[in-house]
């Protein structure tokens, strides 16, 4: 009854203009959103990014973004410091944190994942994963053989006319993302693809973040 009466009151001040503040304790779980992307021109996406932030917060959930650089990407402390966000949002009360990386911001949060994560972390969404690994590139680089270690839900998902390297892994990371075990909750794991859409989902911003929160709410 006290949620229902607090909604009520909020409706009512919303219609008549007043600033309200949400009560973030009246929800049972509070969901972070956590998007991670590289700061580089080439996988920094800012009008998806944008449609996330949109639609995300329509559901009620907070929308954080953290950039990371290339530098950031190459060093040795690169798992540390994703670490360390999530270990933010936890403390500020999130219980459910989900993650999206774009591009090759997978590489680093799947390896992430492939450890021991907080157990706050719900699942993962990975938009244009590659996953053939060549003879230059060291375990770290592969997403599908993290995949085969992470023990939460995982999407994969890409658009029909993405990178080579994504189109030709896609057997290889299913297979990895999919492998049952009996130590972790891969039932709901995913890989889906989106007709006509390129690697910036241009045009397709919409269907690509219908189908995350469908998951999402699925998991």
């Amino acid at each position: 009854m006290k949620k229902i009466i607090f909604y009520l009151v909020l409706m009512i001040c919303s219609s008549q203009g007043y600033a309200t503040k949400v009560d973030t304790n009246a929800r049972s779980e509070q969901t972070a959103v956590l998007v991670v992307h590289c700061e580089s021109s080439k996988s920094n996406n800012p009008a998806l990014f944008k449609f996330f932030k949109q639609q995300f917060q329509r559901n009620r959930w907070e929308v954080f973004m953290h950039p990371v650089s290339r530098v950031q990407m190459q060093s040795d402390y690169r798992y540390l410091a994703l670490d360390r966000k999530v270990q933010s949002l936890a403390k500020q009360g999130f219980e459910r944190i989900m993650i999206i990386g774009y591009d090759d911001t997978n590489k680093l949060i799947s390896y992430y994942l492939s450890g021991i994560p907080s157990k706050k972390i719900k699942a993962f969404v990975g938009i244009n994963m590659t996953g053939q690994r060549t003879t230059k590139e060291d375990i770290a680089s592969d997403n599908a053989s993290s995949l085969l270690n992470i023990k939460i839900p995982v999407l994969d998902i890409f658009g029909s006319h993405a990178h080579p390297a994504v189109l030709t892994s896609t057997d290889r990371r299913a297979f990895a993302m999919t492998l049952h075990r009996s130590d972790c909750d891969c039932q709901k794991s995913r890989q889906t693809v989106i007709k006509n859409a390129n690697a910036t989902f241009h045009g397709h911003e919409i269907q690509l973040t219908t189908r995350i929160t469908n998951w999402f709410d699925s998991i």
